[in-house]
């Protein structure tokens, strides 16, 4: 859960699962809310307010541990979603 401007909130979960779960496609907020049933506040309030159409399915996948970060003149910065050049 991450604080946004406006009194907005973005926030994310994740659900073990196999990669192109096609029943994840179409999950609601209903789906959530029985995955999580139980958990601490703030979680029950914040699926509350979220509306179905706010949902996004992304795959997540898990690489193997690499040795090094740079490569060249390229480094690998915060993950390996952020690619930096230094030219």
């Amino acid at each position: 859960m991450v604080p946004l401007q406006d009194n907005r909130i973005y926030w994310f979960s994740c659900v073990n699962c196999k990669v192109k779960n096609s029943s994840l496609r179409n999950f609601t907020v209903e789906n959530l809310i029985k995955i999580f049933e139980g958990y601490h506040d703030p979680i029950p309030d914040l699926l509350a307010q979220t509306s179905d159409n706010q949902l996004l399915q992304h795959d997540i996948y898990d690489l193997p541990p690499i040795n090094r970060f740079v490569f060249g003149n390229i480094v690998l910065l915060g993950g390996l979603f952020y690619i930096t050049l230094f030219l």
